[in-house]
């Protein structure tokens, strides 16, 4: 694979899997604050809901400096959020939105390090 090539999917992994990244955790940290009522205390006390997606945010820092090892982690993470969310049971919803672009985008950033490993020969 070119080096320009290996680049743009650099970045675009990168950038979309931010974006991706920060929308669940912003969707999860307010999904569930309208049960308690308090305004800025409802964001507060529904915080535990975001500690998944804090997780993601460790991998997504992870495929950032190791790719190889940050893209297993997150098609593996992806995988586990369909089966935790109910793919299985079909819930094609979590299907296109949260596994499909976590295990592509982890297909990205292996293929990113192996082409790196490949220029290097």
């Amino acid at each position: 694979m070119k080096e320009s090539k290996i680049i743009f999917l650099r970045l675009f992994a990168r950038t979309l899997l931010t974006i991706i990244t920060l929308f669940w955790l912003f969707f999860a940290s307010l999904s569930g604050a309208d049960l308690f009522t308090d305004g800025f205390k409802g964001i507060i006390k529904n915080l535990p809901n975001t500690l998944p997606w804090i997780g993601i945010i460790i991998i997504n820092i992870l495929a950032w400096k190791k790719e190889l090892l940050g893209g297993i982690l997150l098609i593996l993470s992806g995988l586990y959020l369909g089966y935790f969310f109910g793919v299985h049971e079909g819930n094609l919803t979590v299907l296109f939105l949260i596994v499909i672009p976590f295990v592509l985008l982890g297909g990205i950033f292996v293929m990113c390090n192996r082409g790196d490993k490949a220029i290097e020969k």
